[in-house]
Parts: structure tokens; C-alpha cells; sequence
């Protein structure tokens, strides 16, 4: 019931908005989409609608379409007088009455917010005008933009663990090595010395009896 009232409301606005189109001044314009080039499954993004070059236009309907299966509506804002989103559609639609006689230079008109629901392969998202026959624009160039889609990142436990500073080799000595004990040949010259000392010991007692 609550979607039957939204609907109708949503009929009702753009009827109103179709009827101040009709007797506007007719106008071109340039539709453009601003959108982040690739999205994550489960991230929100914010896809801007745009339009340029609108001169004299007084009144309009515009629409974007997106595939459901790939992104979930979330919500719509702007500037335009009416706003919708009907999500099993695929479409969100917006009414701009009465803007200014000097027309849009460039200027955002409404942002719709997404759910990314996929996490390979891309999409695309238009906008346009909702109808050619009652719109203000005369000549209108749509505008879309391309989405691509990739896994959701995660930390693992091994990416935040700091690397070894001291090298792959885990096996090196934690105990230094005793100072006292002496080299092989430093310990041949302390005995041959020793033995030196003995023997001139006992010539000077051989000498000291005679």
C-alpha cells in the first residue's frame, strides 16, 4: 500500500511537471554522469546527474536508469522539484520546473546513492530525459557512465605482521663466545715460552750448586 501511495504520488508530480514542460521554451542540453570508475561489493557510491548547455529551458523530466542486479537504490537528492526512485525498475526520475530563462551553463541536478551488490564484471548508468514529447529539452545529448566492480579487501592477520629486520636467517647464535678461550697458536707460543723459562731457572741453579 505504502508503495501504491509513492507511486501514485510519483504519477501525479511528473503529470504536473509534464504540463509546465509542454508550454516552456524548447532548449538543448548536454546530460552528463559522474560516477567512481570502479566499486566494491558492499561499498556505497554516489552517482551525480548532471546537465550543460540548457539555455532557456524553463522545465524538464529526466531519468536515470541502472541495472537492479547490480546496484541497490539507497536514496536520491537534488535540486529538481520532484524526485522518485523505483528500485525494481531500475530508474530514478526527477522533474525540474522553472529554472531560469538563461538556461543551465552546467550544473548538478541530482545525486543518487547506491549499494554495490557485485563484486566482478561492470555496469553501466544513464540519464536522459523521462519523455522527448513532453520535455522542455529540444535537442538533448544523454549522458551514462561506466562502473567496474571488484572484490571487497581485506586485512589478513599475515599482512600486518612486521617483517624480520635481522634477514631470513633465524638460526644465528644468541650467545657470544667465550674470550677466554685462547687460539690454537697463541696457546703453542705461551708453552714454548713456559718451557724457555724453566730451563733458564734450572741453569741458573746448576750454576748457583757448582
Amino acid at each position: 500500500m505504502k508503495l501504491a501511495k509513492k507511486v501514485l504520488a510519483c504519477v501525479v508530480a511528473f503529470a504536473l511537471m509534464s504540463v509546465l514542460a509542454v508550454s516552456a521554451f524548447a532548449a538543448n542540453g548536454t546530460l552528463g554522469v559522474k560516477a567512481p570508475a570502479t566499486a566494491a561489493i558492499g561499498s556505497k557510491i554516489e552517482v551525480v546527474a548532471s546537465i550543460s548547455g540548457a539555455k532557456e529551458l524553463e522545465s524538464s523530466t529526466f531519468a536515470v536508469s541502472y541495472d537492479p542486479a547490480y546496484l541497490e537504490f539507497v536514496s536520491v537528492t537534488g535540486a529538481p522539484e520532484a524526485q522518485c526512485g523505483n528500485p525494481e525498475a531500475g530508474l530514478v526520475t526527477a522533474a525540474m520546473a522553472y529554472a531560469t530563462t538563461a538556461g543551465y551553463d552546467s550544473k548538478d541536478l541530482i545525486t543518487v546513492t547506491f549499494n554495490v551488490l557485485k563484486d566482478t564484471g561492470s555496469t553501466e548508468v544513464k540519464f536522459d530525459v523521462l519523455d522527448d514529447d513532453l520535455s522542455g529539452l529540444d535537442s538533448v545529448t544523454p549522458g551514462s557512465a561506466t562502473i567496474k566492480f571488484t572484490e571487497k579487501v581485506t586485512t589478513t592477520a599475515a599482512d600486518t605482521t612486521a617483517p624480520n629486520k635481522g634477514g631470513d636467517d633465524t638460526t644465528a647464535p644468541t650467545t657470544a663466545p667465550s674470550k677466554d678461550i685462547p687460539k690454537t697458536g697463541d696457546a703453542g707460543v705461551a708453552v714454548a715460552a713456559g718451557l724457555v723459562l724453566l730451563a733458564g731457572a734450572a741453569f741458573v741453579a746448576s750454576k748457583k750448586t757448582k
